[in-house]
């Protein structure tokens, strides 16, 4: 990082400043997450000081920016190839950890279920059921591990998307874009970062509920229930539909507000 004592203290104020207007915060509230005094706030935005490395690096994952866009002005961040894309994790609430216990210990159930009935059945098993629920399809018992494989890839995906720091991007009207470009406000990013999140828990959870009734009642040798089935992948689709269209009226209308306040601005 470069030496902040070698800065222009009023690049530095400006774009504090400006970051913090962005991300809707006022001086107090910058400061209680920065666990400073706001005198302190106030001074960096007038140029009568500088924050510190281990404060520009706070400032920065406060804003969701990379650090050298609070030290450079506008030019040298170019130079600098720096940008407004940050590699982010998704918000984590009650929902969250709901849908990772219940898909990771859901996997590990139905493949403990599966051993089981690895060790208990004979070599040919059932692996069809008829609308009267007798079998009338047979084959190895090894296919008793097709259900609880794709469970523990999404349990591992649950965990991946939900830990992992990934810079998001998404379809937005036919093109791709990432979702920081998206926004001038953080407070608008972090809002459809929750909403983003939503919609992949609850999407990977409705399917793992597919492989869960599947693999259920392949270890147990009876008939899927056709209505579950259908419910289930009914479901499947309608979920990542709902997220999507909530996803575009929701962008939709921070970017119209964020436009008519540019505008009021000039």
């Amino acid at each position: 990082m470069k030496n902040l004592s070698e800065n222009d203290n009023k690049v530095v104020a400006a774009n504090i400043r400006r970051l913090r207007e962005k991300a809707g915060l006022t001086q107090k509230e910058l400061a209680d997450r920065l666990y400073v005094s706001d005198n302190v706030v106030s001074k960096w935005e007038r140029g009568e000081s500088l924050p510190d490395p281990e404060n520009i690096a706070r400032l920065a994952e406060i804003f969701g920016v990379e650090a050298g866009v609070i030290i450079y002005d506008d030019k040298n961040a170019r130079e600098h190839q720096l940008s407004q894309r940050t590699r982010r994790r998704l918000p984590q609430n009650f929902l969250t950890w709901f849908c990772i216990f219940a898909v990771t210990v859901s996997a590990v159930v139905l493949f403990a279920l599966s051993i089981k009935a690895y060790i208990e059945l004979p070599d040919t098993i059932g692996i069809h059921f008829g609308a009267d629920g007798k079998t009338d399809l047979y084959g190895s018992k090894a296919m008793l591990f097709m259900s609880p494989v794709v469970s523990i890839l999404f349990a591992a995906a649950s965990i991946a998307f939900n830990f992992v720091k990934i810079t998001w991007k998404v379809n937005f009207v036919g093109v791709s874009v990432f979702i920081d470009d998206l926004f001038d406000k953080e407070v608008n990013r972090n809002k459809t970062y929750k909403l983003l999140s939503a919609g992949l828990n609850i999407t990977l959870l409705t399917a793992q509920s597919l492989f869960l009734l599947l693999g259920c009642c392949m270890a147990l040798q009876i008939a899927v229930p056709v209505v579950a089935l259908w419910l289930i992948v009914a479901l499947i689709l309608v979920v990542p539909v709902v997220f999507t269209v909530a996803g575009f009226v929701v962008t939709g209308k921070f970017r119209e507000e964020e436009k008519s306040k540019n505008e009021r601005e000039t």
